[in-house]
């Protein structure tokens, strides 16, 4: 959406902007008719193409904008301008003139000295088209070639659409050599089919690249007779088909076509039971048909959304239905709207763990990914995946909205230490200027320079006086441990013994108030929750894949292990106050009978005695996203616990879970993580082990023995009295390493209630604000001159201050994350509030001094980390009650 605008915001004032987009939607206008693959099209397609007055102008604008890009020199542009040319002429069989601007737009992009993903993409869809022509020359072997050539590039970008269309290509190469239709004698040009697809690969003026695709459709009459099904619905009395431009498509995957006949039976009852335009698109890759056996691409306005697979003992033995198997694999660990249900057909779980154990990856890397349910029938995956369509739209907009709030977090984080290190240099500058000479600073720092000085000098005490206050806290002892071999607290403490004396004489030397100094603590503390909020979204944003890398598996736990244990000591990256409640993830494999019956002992244990616990099997949906919860389920945890036996330290999941539990630690000091080893490792001598062992439990391992080292994981060798110990130390009296004592976390807390309760009346005081603010800007009534002299003047502009900011986080949460019966009329009534209470701040803003418009910022910011945290008991509240039904 935010391209199409974009687009069209340049379009008015670029003129080669403009004859691109106009030549894209006759285009893609004209596509959107056809509905037809480039490799089946026929004589009849070509000719109409070619006569086609729309085409014919739509050619004249590509011609237009391909000759201003090139008076230019936006190359890149040009070899896109050319890409989509070429497509045109090969839509109308000039295929000569397609070769052409094909040609030129590949020597174009190989030229280019960046190879961006936009420009590989246009690089693949080239080739394909050159494949698709030769092919239909009758040069198969390098039409194959080419094709194989695009393929390859999509495979590498991970592109679906490029993987399905070249997929489908490579299978009807031979077919396409019988095709001859010639449109035009005098031209002597050889028309091929064509159909295009507007994906998500974005030219840098905003427009969409054209791309082959064909309609992602059953090839058999059940899948047919349900998109006509589907697509003819009419309206229920509470059934609504939805008119999203996007339309869902669920895969049907199997071996043999019986199979999937079966499968469908069931399927097809989904029609009128949900809210979207779904369409089931069917493969069977044992099938003698060579249609039935191809899995063919989505449209533009297609979206795949779920994938169920049909698993029997002759398919694991054909290629196409084990590449694609481990593509669902692979893509239902990255995306959030992207669920794969797998069926096994008179195929028993254990069989498929044997041999996964007896040494094949693709079943071994399914088993450390799907859930396999032995007793799933169709019926109940049918009503799994009518629950899962249910609920796409709000998986999607919570999968952007975490997105926002991790990406916005890093980057608040960011800016927030940026500050601090700004004012921290200058208020070292004003401490040595003073020492060579005490009257150029005090000359300096006069009027308003003298107010902004305390406010800097105020936002660099609490940082400094962190260090020094945990002794405070925490007692002698505790400052012992803190001090003993840590340089990092030593060159804290050399900081504050600087940074400190200066930052609260200096302002009071030059006669600044003590009220900015105060102000200047107070956005301090501000800044310093947002550096460690920063933190904690970059451990939110930690992910899986990262760490299932060969070279980080290789180097970074030794690294990590050695870094755990100094910053350990070091509290400006522990948590600032304590959590009393554990939340537990558990790691193990399923591949192995001890960790998972161990690991599930464990977890039911956990929950008998009321400790939040994660283990994926009992807490992700059947078919999930499992990465993204897994992702998600590793940041929340404070306890992080891991069951490894021999199968564990070979699997490269477990390893990745284990390496992002400790790079969260070394981020955030938590979470705390418990290794729980099955005895006979330990008995296991190196050569038995090293063979097969990834590093990060070599490294792991090695720590056995050795003196515990604050921070490091705690290695325990499973006996009969673990489980209970364990589960009796997370229940009872259960604390997180913190730099204030848990006493202090729960005053503070307690302090925030009033002003958490008082948050939502902004909600109310909003819709009047608006109109106080109508009345004093546009009719002249100055209501900020009557509270002015009833004296609240400044106390109302305080609290509409916080209600901004408790109001902007609402807003957000009700748009996002709190679904309500009317979530539209909600998130407009909380904008409103917003807008209103915004306007009246502008109006008063005149008629405050800085110092109150200082407090008013810090209130708004102060507003929305109290409306975070009455989001965050409402969500709490929901999973409470949804767990207990």
């Amino acid at each position: 959406m935010f391209q199409h605008f974009f687009e069209w915001f340049k379009s008015r004032s670029d003129p080669r902007f403009k004859a691109y987009r106009e030549a894209r939607l006759i285009y893609e206008a004209y596509l959107h008719k056809l509905h037809i693959q480039f490799d089946s099209l026929t004589l009849q397609h070509c000719k109409d193409a070619y006569h086609d007055a729309e085409l014919h102008k739509a050619e004249l604008l590509y011609r237009q904008a391909v000759e201003l890009s090139r008076k230019t020199s936006a190359l890149h542009d040009v070899a896109t301008g050319l890409y989509q040319l070429g497509m045109l002429q090969h839509l109308q069989g000039r295929i000569n003139q397609a070769i052409q601007s094909f040609e030129e737009s590949i020597k174009i992009l190989k030229e280019l000295p960046h190879a961006a993903r936009e420009n590989q993409a246009t690089l693949s869809s080239c080739y394909y088209h050159l494949g698709i022509i030769s092919c239909h020359k009758g040069c198969i072997k390098e039409g194959k070639s080419l094709i194989n050539k695009s393929l390859g590039i999509d495979e590498a970008l991970n592109d679906i659409y490029g993987i399905t269309a070249g997929r489908s290509a490579l299978s009807k190469c031979e077919n396409m050599a019988s095709i001859n239709v010639m449109i035009d004698e005098e031209i002597g040009e050889v028309g091929i089919g064509t159909d295009a697809l507007n994906i998500d690969k974005k030219t840098p003026f905003g427009a969409d690249l054209n791309y082959r695709t064909s309609k992602l459709k059953s090839t058999q009459e059940a899948s047919s007779h349900a998109r006509e099904n589907l697509s003819t619905h009419n309206n229920e009395d509470d059934v609504q088909i939805s008119l999203k431009s996007r339309n869902n498509v669920v895969w049907l995957l199997s071996y043999s076509t019986g199979a999937n006949d079966r499968f469908f039976m069931h399927l097809e009852q989904l029609t009128g039971q949900i809210s979207q335009n779904l369409i089931i698109s069917i493969a069977a890759f044992g099938s003698s048909s060579r249609e039935k056996a191809t899995l063919q691409a989505l449209e533009h306005n297609e979206r795949l959304c779920a994938a169920i697979i049909i698993i029997e003992k002759d398919g694991l033995k054909n290629d196409d239905f084990r590449y694609w198997l481990n593509w669902c694999i692979e893509n239902v660990a990255d995306k959030d709207d992207f669920r794969l249900f797998v069926y096994l057909d008179n195929f028993a779980v254990e069989e498929i763990v044997r041999l996964a154990n007896s040494g094949d990856k693709l079943l071994a890397n399914l088993i450390d990914t799907v859930q396999l349910l032995e007793s799933t029938t169709p019926e109940h995956l049918r009503d799994t995946l009518k629950s899962y369509l249910q609920k796409l739209d709000g998986l999607r907009d919570a999968s952007i909205w975490r997105k926002l709030r991790v990406t916005s977090g890093v980057f608040m984080g960011r800016v927030a230490t940026g500050i601090q290190i700004s004012c921290g240099a200058l208020l070292a500058a004003a401490i040595i200027t003073y020492v060579l000479k005490e009257e150029v600073v005090i000359s300096l720092l006069s009027g308003t320079s003298k107010q902004l000085f305390a406010v800097i000098a105020g936002i660099i005490l609490f940082p400094v006086l962190l260090t020094p206050m945990y002794p405070l806290f925490r007692g002698i002892s505790a400052a012992n441990l803190l001090l003993r071999n840590n340089p990092r607290v030593i060159r804290w403490l050399v900081l504050f013994a600087v940074l400190a004396p200066a930052a609260i004489s200096l302002p009071q030397r030059s006669g600044a108030s003590g009220s900015y100094i105060a102000l200047g603590v107070s956005a301090g503390i501000l800044l310093e929750l947002t550096r460690r909020k920063g933190i904690l979204s970059q451990r939110e944003g930690l992910s899986l894949g990262n760490a299932l890398n060969v070279n980080k598996i290789q180097f970074l736990p030794r690294y990590l292990l050695k870094s755990i244990s100094e910053r350990a000591r070091d509290l400006m990256y522990n948590p600032l106050f304590s959590e009393t409640s554990p939340k537990v993830f558990i790691s193990y494999t399923r591949s192995s009978d001890w960790s998972k019956g161990y690991s599930l002992e464990l977890y039911k244990m956990l929950q008998n005695a009321g400790v939040k616990s994660f283990l994926d099997r009992e807490s992700i949906g059947e078919g999930s996203s499992w990465r993204t919860q897994l992702n998600r389920s590793i940041a929340e945890a404070n306890v992080f616990i891991a069951v490894i036996d021999r199968y564990s330290v070979t699997r490269d999941w477990v390893a990745a879970e284990i390496i992002t539990a400790l790079t969260g630690k070394r981020l955030t000091g938590l979470p705390e993580l418990i290794v729980l080893i099955e005895p006979q490792i330990i008995e296991l001598t190196d050569d038995q082990m090293l063979p097969e062992m990834l590093p990060v439990f070599n490294a792991l391992l090695q720590e056995y023995g050795a003196p515990q080292k604050q921070g490091n994981p705690r290695l325990i060798v499973v006996s009969d009295s673990t489980l209970q110990t364990v589960v009796s130390g997370l229940s009872h009296r259960f604390r997180t390493l913190s730099v204030f004592p848990h006493e202090l976390s729960m005053l503070l807390m307690f302090l925030t209630i009033p002003l958490v309760s008082i948050g939502p009346i902004g909600s109310f005081f909003g819709w009047p604000a608006a109109l106080f603010a109508y009345l004093q800007y546009w009719q002249k009534y100055d209501s900020a001159a009557i509270l002015a002299s009833l004296g609240i003047l400044t106390f109302t502009y305080l609290m509409c201050g916080y209600w901004l900011g408790f109001i902007g986080r609402l807003t957000m949460a009700s748009w996002f994350e709190v679904k309500h019966k009317n979530p539209a009329t909600l998130t407009k009534v909380h904008i409103f509030s917003c807008i209103g209470l915004a306007g009246l701040l502008a109006v008063w803003s005149s008629s405050v001094n800085a110092l109150i418009l200082g407090w008013a910022i810090v209130l708004c910011y102060t507003g929305w980390l109290t409306g975070n945290l009455f989001i965050s008991n409402i969500l709490s509240s929901r999973a409470d009650l949804n767990r207990a039904q």
